[in-house]
């Protein structure tokens, strides 16, 4: 299902889900298409709706380059979803877009992405490894609490703020790396129930 975000150039939609109910069960792959054709109209697809998949059966997803934005849970629940790639055109990991995607087992996030939203990854139990981009400035609460499967977190230099228990229940994690001199701002929980124990490394002269 879509809705119409521009019924004028440049003819846009997003794709959403009818009546506040999901209707993809028993689906286990999807194409979004980049382009859907209504009422002899052309409509170039650049959004995912808010909850526009979630709770459905999916195991893979593929998502065209048109779209730029993702909506909050989009994919929340998809539980047996194993992989999915991220257009590069987003900027963006909303509130809840992989929660409770417990099969998911790595992501790569786009280079343009500047913030990765609260409880994004929550409770993504199979991930086991994340990249997060140079652009990325604010990793918010919950991020990617009880990814109990992480065994290595990179912090880029571009990160200025973590977020309460952002990786809370991390309980595999072997290493932390941090490559700002100057450390992002944490919160007392940011990683709580995390071995502390294990190595934290930071560039030479970094600020303490």
């Amino acid at each position: 299902y879509n809705n119409i975000t521009s019924s004028e150039e440049p003819y846009t939609v997003e794709v959403t889900y009818q009546n506040g109910t999901s209707t993809y069960s028993g689906l286990t792959q999807a194409a979004i298409p980049s382009e859907v054709i209504y009422d002899k109209q052309t409509y170039r697809v650049t959004s995912i709706g808010f909850m526009a998949f979630s709770g459905g059966d999916f195991t893979s997803i593929t998502i065209p380059n048109s779209v730029t934005s993702i909506g909050e849970y989009a994919f929340g629940s998809c539980w047996k979803l194993t992989t999915i790639t991220i257009p590069e055109g987003v900027t963006s990991i909303e509130k809840g877009t992989f929660k409770y995607c417990d099969r998911l087992k790595s992501v790569t996030i786009p280079s343009k992405v500047t913030s990765i939203g609260e409880s994004a990854f929550e409770f993504c139990g199979d991930l086991t490894s994340i990249t997060i981009p140079e652009n990325v400035t604010t990793i918010y609460s919950g991020a990617f609490f009880g990814c109990s499967s992480l065994k290595s977190i990179t912090i880029p230099s571009s990160v200025t703020s973590i977020g309460e228990s952002a990786f809370k229940g991390c309980n595999r994690l072997a290493s932390i790396t941090v490559n700002a001199t100057t450390p992002p701002t944490i919160q007392t929980s940011t990683f709580i129930d995390v071995n502390r124990s294990i190595p934290l490394y930071v560039p030479a002269g970094s600020l303490t």
